[in-house]
C-alpha cells in the first residue's frame, strides 16, 4: 500500500490544524480506539495514523483479514510500505495480546461477530500497556453497548469548502462547490482521473452515480411553478428570509422542515423543488427505504453519510418523497431493529442539529409515521385538490408552456374549470402535454382551442373517481393539519349556496 506523502500533509494540516486528535486521545491513556472512514478514505486514515505514531515515538503496525503476518509500516519518500512481520496471525487477538512491542496497532476491518471478540477487546482495555494502542478502522461501527465505554469513536469528516481548494487543486467556486460531499480520497481520485473537459460535469457525474448507490439525488429546478398553494407557498418564503445574518441578530433560527401531506399529484413533490429554488439553495432526494441495506452496518453509514453531506452543503433542503413507505411494518416485532436504530439516530438528529437543512417530506398517508417522528417537523400542511382558482393558475402555468398565445375568455374559463373540478393538478399537466402533442402529430403544433382541452378530459377517469374511497379517506382528515391553499376567493370561486330558500326570511 502507498499513497502520496505530500498530499497526505495537506490532508493532515486541514484535518487537524493544531494537533491530531488520535495524539490526543492515545496520550490520555486510551488503550482502545475507533476510527471510522469511508473505504477509499482508508488510505487517509493510515496517514493520520502514522502521524500520531509518529508524534509519539512508536512504531506503527498495520493488520487486514487477508493479511497472513502483522505488517509493519515504514515511510518511504512517496509515503509508506508494509512489511510483513515475523509474527504469523491465526487469532489477532491472541497474536495482539502476547505481544510486548510498544507501538499503535491499526486493525482494519475486524468484525466483532461473537462473544469471544467481545471480552478480547475487554481484556484488552484493562491489559494493554501505556506503550501499546489498538486503532479499529472500518467504515461503521455498531459496538454492544457494554464497549461503548470502553471505546472512543473518531470519525474521518468531508473536507469542506475551505480545505478543498488545495486537495482538488483549484479555487474555482463552481469546482469547490461541486466538490463538497466527497471525502479526500474520492477528489484525490477524481483529481488523478480528470480529463480535459468540464470538471465540474465529470465531478457532477461521479456525485449522482454514487448518490443514486446509497438511495440519495440531487434534483433540478421545476420546469413550471407551482399553481396555487399560497399559505405553504409563503411559509416557504418566511424559511427563506431567515436564511439572512439579520435574522440572527433577533434570536431568529432557521426552521427544521415541514411535512406535505395529501391526495396523491397535488404538486407536494413540485412543491419541494419549488422550495428549493426559493431559497436558492441545492436540493438532495433521499428515499428513506433506499438507505436501509441487507449488509450489516451499511445502512446506519448510508445514513450517517447523508447527514453528514448535507450539513456540510447546507444551507440546502433535504426532501423525503413518498415518505412513510419507508416505514411499512415499522411496529413489526421481527426485522424492525434496524429501521428503529436508523429512526432513532434521524430523530436526534433531528431534534439537534444546527446546520440549516430544511428537511420536506411528502406523505399520502401519515398515520403510518411514527408520532414520535411527525413531532419533529415544526409544520404538517395538508395539500388538497386545487380549487377553482387554482385550476384556473396551474392551467396558466401549463398552457404557457406549450401554448405561449393562447387566450380563452371568461365563458370559456368556466367550462374548463368546471370539466376538470376534481382532477389533480398532476393530470392537469400531463393531459396539457398531451393534448400539444396529439396536436403536433395532425399537424398543428402550438395552437390549441378550448374544444381539443375538452376532448382530453374524455380521455381519462381522474383519480379522485378511479380511487374515490382512498382518496375521500384521505381528504375526511384534512382538518388534523395546517392548509396549503387559502379559501378561494378568486373571480372563479363557487359562490355559496343556501340549503333552503327563504329560511330566514
Amino acid at each position: 500500500m502507498r499513497g502520496d506523502r505530500t498530499f497526505f500533509s495537506q490532508l493532515l494540516v486541514s484535518f487537524m490544524p493544531d494537533s491530531n486528535p488520535l495524539t490526543q486521545l492515545l496520550q490520555k491513556r486510551s488503550p482502545l480506539l475507533a476510527l471510522e472512514a469511508q473505504l477509499i478514505d482508508w488510505n487517509h486514515a493510515l496517514a493520520i495514523c502514522h502521524q500520531a505514531a509518529t508524534q509519539l515515538a512508536v512504531d506503527l503496525y498495520y493488520y487486514s483479514p487477508h493479511f497472513d503476518t502483522l505488517q509493519q509500516v515504514t515511510p518511504v519518500q512517496s509515503g509508506w510500505n508494509l512489511h510483513p512481520t515475523s509474527d504469523t496471525v491465526e487469532n489477532i487477538w491472541t497474536s495482539l495480546l502476547s505481544r510486548a512491542e510498544s507501538g499503535i496497532y491499526v486493525l482494519e476491518g475486524v468484525k466483532l461477530d461473537n462473544s469471544p471478540d467481545i471480552y478480547a477487546l475487554a481484556h484488552a482495555y484493562r491489559t494493554l500497556p501505556d506503550s501499546q494502542h489498538w486503532i479499529l478502522l472500518d467504515e461503521y461501527f455498531d459496538f454492544p453497548t457494554k464497549l461503548l465505554p470502553l471505546i472512543p469513536q473518531l470519525s474521518l469528516p468531508l473536507p469542506n469548502s475551505d480545505e478543498i481548494p488545495d486537495l482538488i487543486g483549484t479555487t474555482d467556486p463552481a469546482v469547490v462547490r461541486a466538490c463538497l460531499g466527497l471525502c479526500r480520497g474520492e477528489i484525490d481520485l477524481l483529481k488523478q482521473r480528470a480529463s480535459s473537459g468540464d470538471l465540474v460535469a465529470q465531478i457532477d457525474e461521479y456525485k449522482r452515480g454514487k448518490l443514486r448507490g446509497k438511495g440519495l439525488e440531487t434534483i433540478n429546478e421545476p420546469d413550471v411553478p407551482v399553481g396555487g398553494l399560497d399559505l405553504l407557498q409563503e411559509s416557504i418564503q418566511m424559511a427563506a428570509s431567515l436564511l439572512s445574518p439579520d435574522a440572527q441578530q433577533y434570536n431568529l433560527s432557521f426552521p427544521k422542515g415541514a411535512i406535505l401531506w395529501g391526495v396523491p399529484g397535488t404538486g407536494k413533490s413540485l412543491s419541494a423543488k419549488q422550495a428549493a429554488k426559493t431559497m436558492g439553495v441545492p436540493l438532495v432526494a433521499a428515499d428513506w427505504g433506499g438507505l436501509i441495506s441487507a449488509i450489516a452496518g451499511e445502512s446506519e453509514a448510508n445514513l450517517r453519510y447523508l447527514l453528514q453531506m448535507v450539513e456540510l452543503i447546507a444551507p440546502c433542503v433535504l426532501y423525503f418523497d413518498d415518505f412513510e413507505k419507508g416505514f411499512a411494518g415499522w411496529n413489526a416485532t421481527v426485522g424492525g431493529d434496524t429501521q428503529k436504530r436508523l429512526t432513532g439516530k434521524f430523530l436526534t438528529w433531528m431534534q439537534e442539529r444546527t446546520a440549516p437543512v430544511f428537511v420536506l417530506a411528502t406523505v399520502n398517508r401519515l398515520e403510518m409515521l411514527p408520532p414520535e417522528l411527525i413531532r419533529r417537523f415544526e409544520e404538517v400542511f395538508f395539500v388538497d385538490l386545487p380549487n377553482n382558482g387554482e385550476i384556473k393558475q396551474i392551467f396558466e402555468l401549463h398552457l404557457a408552456k406549450y401554448f405561449p398565445d393562447v387566450v380563452f375568455d371568461k365563458v370559456q374559463w368556466v367550462k374548463l374549470i368546471r370539466e376538470y373540478k376534481n382532477c389533480t393538478p398532476a393530470e392537469i399537466a400531463v393531459w396539457v402535454r398531451k393534448t400539444a402533442e396529439r396536436l403536433f402529430y395532425q399537424g398543428r403544433p402550438g395552437v390549441v382551442t378550448l374544444k381539443d382541452l375538452l376532448e382530453s378530459r374524455s380521455l381519462f377517469v381522474p383519480s379522485t373517481v378511479r380511487e374515490s374511497e382512498q382518496i375521500l379517506a384521505i381528504r375526511n382528515k384534512a382538518a388534523f393539519a395546517r392548509p396549503a391553499s387559502s379559501k378561494d376567493t378568486s373571480e372563479w370561486a363557487v359562490p355559496p349556496q343556501r340549503l333552503f330558500e327563504g329560511v330566514g326570511s
